[in-house]
C-alpha cells in the first residue's frame, strides 16, 4: 500500500544485493541526487564539527517496472523529499519487471508501494477474506 512503514537498513542491503544478483538494472544516481538537492536549495551541506556531525541521510531506492526517464526520477525524488522531509544520502534506481506496473520507493524509514504486483496481492487477500467470511456465516 502507499502507507509509510518502518524498514531496517538490513532490508535495504538485502534489496540491493537481491536486485544485483537477479541481473536487474541497478543505477546509482549520485549526479541526479546532487542536481535535485541543489535545485531544492539543500546544497552545499553544512560543515561538520566535532560537536555536531552532519547527518548523512537515508538511502532511497526507487524500483519501477520499466526504466524511467530522468525527469520522472527527478519529479518522484523531489516529491519523496517534500513529503518525508528527510535527508537523502544516496538515490538508487532499480528496474524490476515483476512489479508489473507502477513503482515502489523506500528508505530506512519509509516504504510506499504503488505497484501492480502489490495491487494484485491486495485483491487476492480481499478475496480470501470474503471467502472466509462466507464460510463463517
Amino acid at each position: 500500500m502507499n502507507k509509510p512503514s518502518k524498514r531496517t537498513s538490513q532490508n535495504l542491503n538485502d534489496l540491493e544485493l537481491l536486485a544485483a544478483s537477479d541481473n536487474r538494472s541497478v543505477q546509482y544516481e549520485d549526479d541526479l541526487l546532487e542536481e535535485v538537492l541543489e535545485e531544492l536549495g539543500l546544497l552545499p551541506l553544512p560543515e561538520a564539527s566535532e560537536d555536531e556531525p552532519v547527518p548523512l541521510g537515508d538511502r532511497v531506492f526507487l524500483t519501477s517496472a520499466i526504466p524511467l526517464e530522468k525527469n520522472d526520477k527527478i519529479r518522484i525524488l523531489k516529491e519523496f523529499i517534500r513529503i518525508t522531509k528527510q535527508d537523502v544520502q544516496s538515490f538508487i534506481t532499480i528496474v524490476d519487471p515483476s512489479l508489473i506496473i507502477g513503482l515502489r520507493i523506500q528508505s530506512e524509514r519509509f516504504y510506499y508501494d504503488l505497484s501492480g504486483q502489490n495491487m494484485l496481492h491486495q485483491i487476492k487477500e480481499e478475496i480470501k477474506n470474503i471467502q472466509t467470511e462466507e464460510v463463517i456465516e
